[in-house]
């Protein structure tokens, strides 16, 4: 976040794809990149990075059904949706 706030947004972008390469369990990486990219009309890629939070959440519940992020599930599947209609816009 600091790199944001210092308007560094490539370093930041950089930041937060590692920490989801590497399946951070924090919704914070996710969310932010989902909002940069959209910002930036990166759509495929803000759709990219709420399928592979989806994805974590969904490997964390076999283990670990309590965790509570888990329960943002629907709000990313929304937001692919959301992004989705917004991809057939500019076409």
């Amino acid at each position: 976040q600091n790199f944001e706030k210092a308007r560094e947004t490539e370093q930041s972008v950089i930041f937060y794809e590692q920490s989801i390469a590497g399946g951070f369990l924090a919704s914070l990486p996710y969310e932010r990149l989902r909002v940069i990219y959209t910002k930036q009309k990166k759509y495929e890629k803000a759709i990219r990075v709420c399928k592979r939070y989806i994805e974590v959440l969904k490997m964390v519940e076999t283990f670990w059904p309590q965790y509570p992020n888990i329960r943002q599930i629907p709000k990313y599947q929304e937001e692919i949706k959301k992004l989705s209609a917004k991809i057939k816009a500019t076409k």
